[in-house]
């Protein structure tokens, strides 16, 4: 079997250079396109990163130069070789995802700027949403927009993210059961940089003048964008496209609040967290006491037991909803009297409050509601 090719790697390569390292592929192509089991092993590799990798219009790029590609893909994914199935898959989120998907789009890039005249590789460069020479492109070709999402959020009529998957693994998690659905990396914490043009891609429509939830949006509404295995470089990019485009309010939600302290907010961004449990209070209260946003809040969605804090004081806005159920949990509505209890409380320390329309139950009668008061006399 031939030796392995060596590859730089695709954050550092420039432009300038992906010619060269194209041609070195195709020489390692030559030598080792009689050994067949290594072919098919690339192939299957190529599948993988395949279903993997979200962006179509890549794809179909590549496809062109399949036996070229497989090499490339083979050999970046060739590092995972000696892991078991499972932990291959595990292992291909976050960074090492991003890596791929970037050499990949270059790869085609380069390819177009090579065979294009100097009016079209300017119009490349000016278009493709992809980095090169770490120098993002202004406009996407693809056209990445906010995603407009249904009465189910309520607060909110937009959700953009930028950043998916989370490691929480709460078992009433809607995010985690679409994302095993529809997205190919799954659940695990993933970078999109191609979604970052979003807020300049979405016109601001006119109905916001009345309803101000058109102006808002939910902000990696799959995934935590706080995690403590989120990279602080994906924090930063979001944040740069969230001070450019302030025509928006971004609502930001997190289960890790001690992170939110470090931040400095700008004023159309609101910082909320989750507190679902009695033992998540502490944390909210101790983290928010030195958050400095423009609206702090707290969502208690699922309620899924009563909750007793200190003082509500450090939030502006409370949140309140029931659990419209998951693969791994069945539907769930807090009690009556837990949710007076915790709206009180926040009326005293003076929060506005937002009662969700999942505490009243589902018209197909798949969730249920509070259960009201029905008492009677001894």
């Amino acid at each position: 079997m031939s030796q392995a090719l060596s590859l730089p790697d695709p954050k550092t390569t420039t432009i300038a250079a992906v010619p060269e390292i194209i041609k070195s592929v195709r020489a390692y192509r030559d030598r080792v396109r009689a050994d067949a089991a290594r072919i098919r092993e690339l192939k299957r590799r190529l599948d993988a990163f395949y279903a993997y990798l979200n962006d179509k219009r890549a794809r179909k790029a590549l496809a062109g130069e399949q036996r070229l590609t497989e090499v490339v893909i083979g050999e970046l994914l060739g590092r995972r070789r000696q892991k078991s199935t499972d932990d291959f898959f595990s292992d291909l989120h976050n960074q090492f995802i991003f890596d791929c998907r970037q050499m990949a789009a270059n790869a085609a890039i380069v390819r177009r700027l090579v065979a294009g005249g100097t009016v079209e590789r300017k119009a490349i460069l000016r278009q493709l949403p992809v980095v090169l020479d770490g120098r993002p492109a202004r406009k996407s070709l693809a056209g990445e927009t906010f995603n407009e999402v249904n009465d189910n959020i309520g607060w909110a009529r937009w959700s953009w993210n930028p950043v998916t998957g989370c490691l929480h693994n709460c078992d009433y998690c809607y995010a985690r059961d679409l994302a095993e659905r529809f997205y190919p990396e799954k659940f695990a914490p993933t970078f999109h940089p191609e979604r970052l043009v979003a807020p300049s891609n979405t016109t601001l429509p006119k109905t916001a003048g009345k309803d101000p939830a058109w102006r808002r949006v939910f902000t990696c509404s799959m995934a935590d964008l706080f995690g403590k295995w989120v990279k602080q470089k994906w924090i930063t990019s979001v944040f740069d496209q969230i001070r450019e485009h302030s025509q928006w309010e971004y609502l930001c939600l997190t289960k890790f609040p001690d992170r939110l302290a470090e931040i400095d907010w700008p004023p159309h961004v609101w910082a909320g967290t989750s507190v679902d449990r009695q033992h998540r209070v502490a944390v909210a209260e101790k983290s928010f006491a030195r958050v400095r946003a423009g609206v702090r809040w707290l969502s208690c969605e699922p309620l899924l037991e009563p909750l007793k804090f200190s003082s509500l004081s450090m939030f502006d806005w409370v949140v309140i909803g029931a659990s419209t159920g998951s693969q791994q949990a069945e539907p769930f509505a807090p009690p009556f009297e837990w949710v007076v209890d915790l709206y009180q409380q926040a009326r005293a320390a003076g929060c506005r409050v937002y009662l969700k329309h999942n505490l009243f139950g589902a018209e197909d009668g798949h969730a249920p509601g509070m259960q009201p008061i029905r008492e009677w006399p001894r």
